[in-house]
């Protein structure tokens, strides 16, 4: 849910969570990881452009990468602990 949080579709998860009667203490905690990771490097884009730090959005392209690779570590981790359970 936190990628779809992310996404364009922002209002339509809402409204889906609200229609499915999710916890709200479970729709809060998903909505603040989505802002964590999505607002850092929407300001680091405009700083940098702004101010054309070069420095600035290398260290943001630096920063997504790494957050892919530990998304693709964790969802790999993920994927081998249900097939080992089979």
């Amino acid at each position: 849910m936190t990628s779809a949080l992310m996404s364009g579709f922002f209002d339509y998860v809402c409204y889906a969570a609200g229609l499915t009667q999710m916890p709200w203490k479970r729709f809060l905690s998903t909505l603040g990881l989505s802002i964590a990771l999505v607002k850092p490097p929407v300001v680091v884009v405009g700083a940098g452009i702004l101010q054309g730090e070069k420095l600035l959005i290398g260290a943001l392209v630096v920063g997504m990468l790494a957050i892919a690779i530990v998304s693709a570590w964790t969802r790999r981790k993920g994927n081998q602990t249900e097939d080992s359970d089979l």
